[in-house]
């Protein structure tokens, strides 16, 4: 076999190796600036982002707040109407019942009147019948006309009946 030949490694001036890796490590700071400078533009909007969506949170929770006091206010106020619609119905249900009370008695008061006048009017009727019939016994005592006294005494019971049934007619009525 023969023997192995060696290889010559041939470095020419100056050196590639040390200028590209020169290279590549200046490019990969510009890379770094460039790649942070991304980054910190990202962070810029992020936090803009951020703080936009903290402020529309905020203005958001407001309006929630505003609504729910404004619910609670027309709540409220339409507990009040209600309260205050029973509380005037109530009031309207005791004027009602106080005005029927007034009149009931009104009411009372001239069918007592009204009773006590047709009372007095069959009592003066009584007493003038009364009377008539005292003056008939009387002449039917001294014996005159016993029989026109009769016929008159049988005229004036009918008038008394048809006195009282009239009373009661009237009476009755109201």
């Amino acid at each position: 076999m023969a023997a192995p030949q060696q290889i010559q490694v041939v470095k020419p001036d100056p050196d590639p190796t040390l200028l590209t890796t020169e290279s590549l490590l200046r490019e990969i700071s510009h890379l770094k600036e460039l790649t942070s400078e991304r980054f910190r533009t990202h962070e810029v909007r992020t936090d803009s982002i951020e703080n936009r969506l903290n402020h529309k949170y905020i203005e958001t929770a407001d309006a929630i707040r505003n609504l729910r006091d404004l619910h609670e206010e027309k709540f409220q106020g339409l507990d009040k109407l209600g309260r205050q619609a029973r509380e005037d119905n109530q009031t309207r249900l005791d004027a009602a019942f106080k005005s029927a009370n007034d009149t009931r008695d009104k009411i009372e008061e001239s069918l007592t009147k009204q009773i006590e006048a047709v009372t007095k009017a069959t009592n003066e009727a009584s007493k003038a019948t009364n009377e008539k019939i005292d003056r008939l016994t009387s002449r039917l005592d001294t014996g005159e006309g016993k029989s026109k006294g009769a016929g008159d005494l049988w005229g004036y019971l009918i008038g008394i009946a048809g006195v009282a049934f009239g009373a009661a007619a009237i009476f009755l009525r109201h």
